[in-house]
Order: structure tokens, then C-alpha cells, then sequence
């Protein structure tokens, strides 16, 4: 009888693996690759009295999002570098943009959110090798200008109208980044110490405002991590090993662990900066990411990178085995999937409407186990059409549990307008789950044989007998 409400536990399971662990986890890994190719970059354009001076250069890009560094010659950013003399710091951000849901014709209207995450790298003038690494998470609001092109809205005394900086004060978090090099110069591992500007979350939705349903998740990181690079021709993998503890409100909220078989990988470019969008990248991590109440132990994999209608480059399968608890207590142990079916027609660049749904599938395969009741082995599978609003939005649900000796099939599906769930045993007993109703029908064949009360959670079976749940 509980089944509708165990599908509700389990999408909070899968919603908080993809919008919590994920997104700590994939902001600490995306932090350190920057720092590293931060790192390759200063060695390759300073270190090296050969090599001609670029201002800038970009990592990744695309309409939606992009990754880059650029030189400076003062500790405030202001005035870009000119040439080697001049190049005292080098800036790079991760940067992603995020649709609004206005028309963006009129001069002033909102059109985009730009969340990044900024690092600023400061070299030690007394080594070479080691880096101060500052970091901030921004947000920022870029409109249409009165020129026809889109950016920030600058205020007449230079400053910038709607920017919001999360994390320490300029410049920033601080962390301190060693690096080793090989015979050639190239760096070859890194470690990152101290603190990193906090991560984010993108809901799905808009807000009322026109803005994204954007979730600073805590005050900052503080991180413990080493990456060790190995090359098999164009591809790269970087081994990781180490913590991010998220800070909220001053204190621990969220510790991820990353043991020994972590990794990012991706093919690059010549110049070994540069990841073509190519399907090459691949993370995976095995973890224990744990608050006060719960934890995750497993091993995570982000594959299956592809661009979607907006050319938003990301990876579209999350699969995760391991167990999930709670308090302690194992709740589910086995394998979770979440996929996004439809890239090539889903923009993400736009608010979700009935002509622009993301569909989800996710999968369960493993056991539940729930206080005082016997563990259900679970295969499930629900897939969720996200059209923008509780009234549109669609899932449906199939898969089979086994407790004890009894074998359930399941069948449902919801709607803006009905909650349904088909449950029918292999001895051929069944329930029609209606979360309309306040009491379900049990039946064999055509007999009914009794009734569920969700009021006083008690079947009743026709002889008059009764189970208290």
C-alpha cells in the first residue's frame, strides 16, 4: 500500500544523487581540471622563453557554455596583458548560461543567467611550481542592449548593474596549488589545498521573475584533492584522489570522499588544452558522500557527453551502484540509472513547455529496505516527461518487487490530473492504487476480496477479517 509513496522515496533518492552529489562532485572535478590546465598553460606561455605570448586562451566552447583563461598584468584583473614582461596573473572561469523565459526583444530585457565559477592564479615567486588559487561563484544577469548585442548592463560609474559574487571577497577563496612537471615541463599532477568557491544547482523550471531556479548550495568547499595525469595518445586521464567538504552556514554539511580508480578523461587537442565535444569524456568516482543523516558509498559514472538542441554539451547518463542509507541504516543497495532520452530535440537553453519536454528515465535495480517491513528486491524503471508545470509534466512506471515470497508486477502512471498504480501479484491478487481515493479495491480475478483504507491503513478483507499495517 505504501508503493506511490516508495516511487516518491526513490526519485528523492535519484533527485538528490543528480542535483546534489553530482553537482558537488562534478564542480570539484571541473575546479581541479581548470586549475591544471591553469597550471599547463602559465608553464607553456611564461616557463617557456621560447614560446610566443597569447593574451588568452579558450578550453572549451560552445553556445551555452565555455571555459578559458586570459593573462593579466595587475592582482585587480582590470588591464589584460600585453606580453611576457607584463603577464603578473592569470584568470580562467567555467561558464554556463541559462535561458530566461523572456522574449529578449526590447532593450534592457532580461535574456540570459551566467553562473560561473572563476579562478584567479596567482604564481610563488620564489617557486615555479606552486600556485595561489583564488575562486568565486558568480552570477549574472546579461540583457538585450540597446545595440542589439547581449551582455551585462554596466552603470555609469563602471560598475556592473546586476552581478552577485558567492564565496570570500575578492579575490576570492584561497588555495594553494603544487604542481610537478615532467622532463618537458608538462605538468603531470597537482594538488589543490584549501578552499574553493561553492557549487550550484540548476532546477528545472523558471522562476516567477523570468530567472532560472539557480541554488547556491553552501558558503564554500574546503578540498584536499590530487590529480595525476597519464596520456594514451590524445587521451587524457587525470586520477583523482581526495575530499570537498561543503561549508554551509559555518558548518559541515556534505563530505565527499574520492578513493583510489577516480577519474576524469577526455581526448584534447595537440596542444593538450583544448577537449573537442567528441563524446571522449567520461567521469567516474568512487565515493562516499555523506551529510548528518545519509550517505552515498559507490561508485558514480557522468558518460554517454552529447550536445542537445541548444548545444549545451553534457553528459546524459548518470549510473551509480553502490548503497544508498539513511541514519545509518541501509536503504537502498543495488544500481541506479538516470538518462536523458531525448538530447537531440531538448534545448536547455529554454524553459521546459509542452513543446520543449525533457524526458527522464530512471532506473532502480537492487533492494529497498524500509523499518519493520520485510526488503523488497526492486527493478524498476519510471519515466518522467518534464513539460514545465505540475499540470503538463507526465511519468510512467513499470517494474516487478519481490518481499518475502510475494511477487508484485507494477503498472502506473501520473498526470496533472491522476496518480495511478497497478499492482498485481503472480497468485493473481490485485490493487488499483488511485491517490484520488481514499480506499483501494483488492480483488481476484472478478472478485472483490477486500479493501485498503489509506485513512486508517488497514486492509479489510471481505470474511471480515483485517490487516493493520
Amino acid at each position: 500500500a505504501a508503493d506511490l509513496s516508495l516511487q516518491t522515496e526513490l526519485k528523492k533518492v535519484s533527485e538528490d544523487m543528480s542535483n546534489r552529489t553530482v553537482t558537488i562532485a562534478s564542480s570539484g572535478v571541473d575546479a581541479l581540471s581548470l586549475a591544471f590546465q591553469a597550471a599547463q598553460l602559465w608553464n607553456d606561455v611564461i616557463g617557456n622563453a621560447n614560446a610566443t605570448f597569447v593574451a588568452s586562451k579558450t578550453f572549451t566552447n560552445s553556445a551555452l557554455a565555455g571555459s578559458g583563461c586570459g593573462f593579466y598584468s595587475d592582482s585587480n584583473y582590470s588591464t589584460a596583458a600585453t606580453s611576457k614582461a607584463n603577464a603578473n596573473f592569470l584568470a580562467c572561469s567555467v561558464t554556463q548560461l541559462i535561458r530566461t523565459q523572456n522574449a529578449c526583444l526590447t532593450t534592457g530585457a532580461w535574456c540570459y543567467t551566467a553562473m560561473s565559477t572563476r579562478i584567479r592564479l596567482h604564481p610563488n615567486l620564489s617557486d615555479s611550481n606552486k600556485f595561489t588559487i583564488y575562486s568565486q561563484t558568480r552570477k549574472t544577469k546579461l540583457n538585450s542592449q540597446s545595440d542589439g548585442f547581449i551582455r551585462e548592463t554596466v552603470n555609469a560609474d563602471g560598475s556592473f548593474a546586476d552581478r552577485v559574487e558567492y564565496g570570500a571577497p575578492f579575490p576570492g577563496n584561497a588555495a594553494t596549488l603544487a604542481a610537478l612537471r615532467d622532463t618537458n615541463g608538462k605538468v603531470t599532477s597537482i594538488d589543490l589545498k584549501g578552499e574553493l568557491s561553492s557549487s550550484f544547482s540548476i532546477a528545472n523550471g523558471i522562476a516567477a521573475d523570468g530567472g532560472p531556479l539557480v541554488t547556491i548550495l553552501g558558503d564554500k568547499h574546503n578540498v584536499a584533492l590530487n590529480a595525476v595525469l597519464t596520456k594514451i595518445g590524445q587521451l587524457n586521464k587525470l586520477a583523482l584522489s581526495g575530499s570537498i567538504d561543503l561549508i554551509k552556514a559555518g558548518a559541515l554539511d556534505t563530505r565527499l570522499e574520492l578513493s583510489e580508480g577516480s577519474n576524469v578523461q577526455a581526448t584534447f587537442t595537440a596542444d593538450g588544452l583544448t577537449s573537442p565535444s567528441d563524446g571522449s569524456q567520461e567521469i567516474f568516482l568512487r565515493l562516499k558522500a555523506s551529510t548528518l543523516n545519509s550517505a552515498v558509498i559507490g561508485d558514480l559514472k557522468l558518460s554517454a557527453f552529447k550536445s542537445d538542441a541548444s548545444n549545451a554539451y553534457a553528459p546524459t547518463l548518470i549510473s551509480f551502484g553502490g548503497s544508498v542509507q539513511r541514519n545509518g541504516l541501509s536503504f537502498f543497495e543495488g544500481a541506479l540509472t538516470i538518462e536523458l532520452l531525448n538530447a537531440a530535440a531538448f534545448q536547455s537553453a529554454i524553459p521546459r513547455s509542452a513543446n520543449n519536454v525533457q524526458i527522464i528515465r530512471t532506473g532502480f535495480a537492487g533492494k529497498v529496505s524500509i523499518p519493520n517491513r520485510p526488503a523488497l528486491n526492486l527493478n524498476v524503471t519510471v519515466v518522467n516527461r518534464d513539460a514545465g508545470s505540475t499540470a503538463n509534466n507526465t511519468s510512467d512506471i513499470s517494474g516487478q518487487y519481490r518481499q518475502g515470497s510475494i511477487v508484485v508486477n507494477m503498472l502506473g502512471n501520473t498526470s496533472g490530473t491522476s496518480e495511478i498504480l497497478n499492482l498485481e501479484s503472480t497468485e493473481g491478487i490485485k490493487m488499483v492504487v488511485d491517490a484520488s481515493k481514499s480506499a483501494y479495491s483488492l480483488s481476484k480475478g472478478a472478485y472483490l476480496v477486500g479493501e485498503y483504507s489509506t485513512a486508517t491503513n488497514r486492509i479489510t478483507y471481505s470474511d471480515g477479517t483485517f490487516e493493520q499495517f
